[in-house]
């Protein structure tokens, strides 16, 4: 196999791979804002969270999921609490709950009271779209996010950008069959095989093992931990930490068993989340535990009893199927209620054991 066709495919799967504390719109919003603070320190200003005037346009999916989650540390909905969040939380990598102080806690909830200060507006357009426009004194920062949760576009400071995302080649790689996936897969590529691996074993820190853990009952408590505004390391996967927790669960279930023998199917299922999103979208009105992952999910658990392309590709339409037209109302607790319907079927249909015994 090509060098490169592997490098490409790594990159790809690392780029989906993200540890994140909260849920991830609320988080965009947050990293934005922290950015921008960032400039302001870079440019020798000594910022000040409480005297600011914030500015956000964001897509309509990211503005509803932001409004309907509760945040980390402040256990609050909304897109206000996610911007003092990032204000406050002095780390502009994408995690940005993880930073912040809980000492902080009684300060940025005066600043959440606090009016006059903050704009918000839904933009009428799909995906994932942040645009946060910082005021402090006579300096503007603004801080464009694109395409993904994490992917900064442009920052501006005074006008002048001073960021933009630099050209590349125009994707790394693009999945757009599931013939690409069970050729890959079947190669036993060492390097994805252990990219896989690592995921599953950070996922595991959160997982409740042995008698205590099923697979149901973790899907119900982990997803609605974070939609409460619960502040526990998820790996996310494809900008989703549900849909991060909504595969690994149930293939660390597997490993437990079975042991490595569980890792390609796993990978299977990861490379065909990749697939689904690069063909439905990232983020949009449907619920993606329902509309991505329950295909996906799918597919990995008939790759691991053996079966083959078609029978595969016919599992993942049925999955699909009973499913379609989950419409998402918000992040929010609900969501672990869809997350066990969905993957009680999924499990029952696909192999059989719902893990509850």
């Amino acid at each position: 196999m090509e060098k490169r066709l592997v490098e490409d495919y790594l990159s790809l799967l690392k780029s989906e791979m993200c540890e994140v504390r909260g849920c991830t719109e609320p988080a965009s919003i947050a990293f934005a804002c922290a950015r921008a603070v960032s400039v302001f320190k870079e440019h020798g200003i000594k910022f000040d969270p409480g005297k600011v005037v914030v500015s956000m346009r964001v897509s309509r999916d990211v503005y509803r999921n932001a409004s309907t989650v509760k945040v980390p540390v402040l256990k609050i909905k909304g897109v206000k609490a996610a911007v003092v969040c990032g204000l406050f939380g002095g780390n502009s990598i994408f995690n940005p709950f993880a930073s912040i102080d809980p000492s902080n806690k009684k300060t940025m909830m005066n600043l959440l009271q606090k009016e006059h200060w903050f704009f918000a507006e839904s933009l009428d357009q799909p995906g994932i779209y942040v645009d946060a426009e910082i005021k402090y004194r006579k300096n503007i920062v603004r801080v464009i996010i694109d395409d993904k949760h994490d992917c900064i576009k442009k920052i501006l400071y005074n006008g002048k950008s001073i960021f933009k995302i630099q050209p590349v080649r125009e994707m790394i790689l693009k999945i757009e069959s599931m013939e690409q996936v069970i050729y890959i897969v079947k190669k036993r590529i060492p390097e994805l095989e252990n990219i896989a691996f690592a995921f599953l074993k950070k996922q595991a820190r959160i997982i409740r093992s042995g008698e205590r853990y099923g697979v149901i009952s973790e899907v119900n408590r982990l997803i609605g931990n974070r939609m409460e505004g619960g502040n526990l390391p998820v790996q996310t996967f494809t900008g989703s930490g549900n849909q991060g927790l909504f595969l690994s669960i149930p293939f660390y279930k597997l490993y437990l068993k079975h042991g490595d023998k569980v890792i390609p199917s796993f990978l299977f299922s990861l490379l065909t989340q990749i697939y689904m999103v690069h063909k439905k979208g990232r983020i949009s009105s449907l619920c993606g535990l329902s509309d991505k992952c329950a295909p996906s999910l799918a597919a990995g658990l008939s790759y691991f009893k053996g079966y083959g392309i078609d029978k595969i590709f016919m599992n993942m339409n049925l999955a699909g199927e009973v499913f379609n037209g989950m419409f998402c109302d918000g992040a929010k607790k609900s969501c672990a209620d869809k997350g066990v319907a969905v993957m009680g079927y999924v499990m029952r249909k696909f192999y059989g054991d719902m893990y509850e015994k």
